[in-house]
């Protein structure tokens, strides 16, 4: 029984070449392909992407860092950290909180450096931060 069976393949395969002959060619056959756009409801959208197991993600705008998340690190200059104090005291932009924070953070490093005079600038500062709004 099985060699009928690949005496049977092996006619038909003999029989291709035979019909296309030894210098014969296949056409090439060309297709135009038209893509058309077509509009689609954003229901149809979802519905497809909820067939396909994903979910439509729309693109917002970045998170920025509010002044919560934001830190005031002491460079270990005092000067220029008191240069930078005296700068968010004329700005209306910058918070009580977040001053009273950073000189919070100056203090603590003037502590750790044995630094009196940097300590009385941090009371100066804190002074004039109380009297801001005034």
């Amino acid at each position: 029984m099985i060699p009928v069976i690949i005496g049977a393949a092996l006619a038909a395969g003999a029989g291709v070449g035979f019909a296309l002959g030894k210098n014969d060619k296949p056409k090439k056959v060309v297709v135009n392909n038209v893509i058309q756009k077509v509009e689609v409801s954003e229901d149809y959208v979802k519905w497809q992407l909820d067939r396909a197991g994903k979910n439509i993600e729309t693109p917002s705008t970045p998170r920025r860092g509010s002044l919560s998340d934001m830190k005031f690190i002491p460079s270990g200059n005092f000067g220029a950290d008191f240069e930078k104090i005296e700068n968010m005291l004329v700005s209306p932009n910058v918070s009580d909180k977040f001053i009273s924070h950073a000189l919070q953070m100056i203090e603590s490093r003037a502590k750790i450096d044995w630094n009196d005079q940097a300590l009385n600038f941090v009371a100066y500062y804190r002074e004039k931060l109380r009297n801001r709004g005034w």
